[in-house]
């Protein structure tokens, strides 16, 4: 977990071998078909709104064995299945089973955004990873990249630093093609570390800015049990153009719901956490507009600037009526929302009123939407060092970075604008795809 600059968003990604995929929520979700065309369409991008890169998403989704059948039911998800169908959404149009990479979890534990100990889950550690150890690539763990070796306009290989015993040792890998993939966070400042200019290295970063709304049940929900986010809702994607919100559960543990309940005080922070065992609460995730940038500070760690349109902050306070009005379609006795000044429909007796919705819908308007004002985060940092036919951005259609042959970039840094979807699998494909330019160089070199 790191932040913005200004504090207001808490990023949260994947510091271990396989990445967001070791520990993510296991949600998979292909792209929407208009954000491919306006990809290819605005960004110039050849092939990706076609079947070529259906194709690829495919073999993404068969090797990682994406399936529904694992996507058991918890009392969260039953939580937000309820409330849909009170307020008379269809399963299948408005919100859907949530596809899931693992096989064989049986629903045998309750630690997935730790890593899964039974290798249920299929992600990049135990998928693409064993298949290039057995194509004969060699890792290094323990080790950081710090900067590229360039030389005459050409990447040479990178410089980094293993740690051991608490000593840094220095390590210089030597390559004819690097394929840079740490991330849209890290990226960027790699590059900008290895002295890279391009101005549009860093500008573009998307975040999916989300917050969550929590309601307290008569019965236990333990939302850190079983197969995490295994029902989403995307009937207001498309709310403003194609641009809108989407709704997904959450499996928090305790640490990550301590992390996003507001702070008024210890006495109410201990009393939020005691009801813990009986709180659901969905995440509203937006499709943002709002273009953020990383720079590095003087001592080449990461900066981070994202501030919120208008258009997006009216977007979230959307969400946030729409998963009260949720929860209390499914039985909630108090509904809350992430503000630091109380936002809520307080506990009663009997079920909330239509017109306890509206006043709360009133105070999220009068609270609005403002930095360090409302628990704001992200696990979705992409497009900070985007892809596309212009000058302007810095990775080419093939996904090598403009300016410096043979150097690709392999990770969600090159999206052009937010998918509107969870990215993994969008990243992925994308990923496959820049692979096939990199043999094609790897070739060129070779004759």
């Amino acid at each position: 977990l790191i932040t913005s600059k200004d504090f207001a968003f808490g990023v949260l990604h994947g510091r271990t071998t396989g990445g967001g995929t070791a520990i993510n929520w296991m949600t998979c979700l292909r792209p929407p078909r208009f954000t491919l065309e306006e990809w290819e369409r605005a960004e110039g991008i050849p092939g990706v709104a076609g079947s070529g890169l259906q194709k690829v998403i495919d073999e993404v989704w068969v090797r990682l064995g994406v399936n529904t059948q694992e996507a058991v039911m918890t009392p969260t998800s039953e939580v937000l299945r309820r409330g849909c169908e009170a307020l008379g959404y269809k399963l299948g149009i408005d919100f859907h089973v949530t596809p899931k990479n693992a096989r064989g979890c049986g629903n045998r534990c309750d630690y997935c955004s730790f890593g899964c100990v039974y290798s249920a889950r299929q992600s990049t550690l135990t998928t693409y990873l064993p298949d290039a150890q057995s194509a004969g690539a060699k890792f290094l763990f323990d080790t950081e990249a710090r900067s590229l070796l360039l030389k005459d306009g050409a990447v040479a290989g990178v410089d980094a630093v293993h740690r051991k015993d608490g000593k840094e040792i220095p390590v210089r890998v030597k390559a004819r093609v690097v394929v840079l993939a740490a991330g849209a966070i890290q990226t960027p400042a790699i590059l900008l570390r290895s002295g890279i200019r391009d101005p549009g290295v860093g500008h573009g970063l998307r975040f999916d800015p989300t917050t969550a709304v929590g309601g307290v049940y008569d019965q236990p929900i333990r939302m850190w049990a079983g197969v995490p986010q295994t029902l989403h809702i995307d009937r207001w994607l498309t709310l403003n153009g194609n641009h809108g919100f989407w709704l997904e559960t959450v499996p928090a543990h305790p640490g990550l719901m301590a992390v996003g309940l507001p702070w008024r005080g210890g006495r109410e922070h201990k009393e939020s956490l005691r009801l813990y065992p009986r709180i659901a609460a969905n995440i509203i995730l937006v499709r943002d507009r709002s273009a953020g940038r990383v720079t590095v500070d003087r001592q080449g760690h990461p900066v981070i600037d994202y501030a919120m349109v208008r258009g997006d902050r009216d977007t979230m306070a959307r969400g946030i009526v729409e998963s009260a009005r949720i929860h209390a379609a499914a039985g909630a006795k108090s509904v809350w929302s992430l503000h630091t000044r109380p936002c809520e429909i307080p506990t009663r007796e009997g079920t909330i009123r239509p017109a306890e919705v509206d006043a709360f819908a009133d105070e999220v308007a009068r609270l609005g939407i403002r930095p360090n004002a409302l628990a704001l985060f992200t696990a979705h940092a992409m497009g900070s060092v985007p892809m596309g036919e212009s000058e302007r951005r810095p990775t080419q259609p093939t996904g090598e970075l403009r300016g410096v042959r043979n150097l690709f970039i392999g990770d969600g840094s090159v999206l052009p604008s937010a998918v509107g979807v969870n990215p993994m699998i969008t990243i992925m494909a994308m990923a496959r795809r820049t692979a096939d330019f990199v043999i094609q160089a790897l070739r060129l070199q070779e004759r």
